[in-house]
């Protein structure tokens, strides 16, 4: 499971630093501020959070944080499936009655 999820960073970080490299020639920074300087200041802060999670994932994620995410996850998916039950119980109970 850790290697596909470090394979879809290494895509993720790729896919992001080549549409950056691909559009930093095209974009004009120093500009007055228009809606078009605001959208590319936008785009770039998009950007660049993008490329810092992806490193922050292949360098800083251990195995034992992904476990600990893992468990949550089933955990919550287990709270809201007995909420779901518990909610369609009842609608067949007043139904019922």
């Amino acid at each position: 499971m850790r290697t596909w999820n470090i394979t879809k960073s290494i895509i993720y970080l790729g896919a992001a630093l080549g549409m950056l490299l691909f559009a930093w020639p095209k974009l004009h920074l120093l500009l007055s501020w228009s809606a078009g300087t605001v959208f590319v200041y936008v785009w770039l802060i998009f950007a660049f959070l993008i490329i810092l999670s992806q490193l922050h994932y292949l360098l800083l994620t251990s195995e034992k944080q992904e476990e600990k995410i893992a468990r949550l996850r089933r955990y919550r998916r287990l709270q809201w499936q007995q909420k779901l039950t518990q909610s369609l119980e009842r609608k067949t109970r007043v139904r019922g009655e």
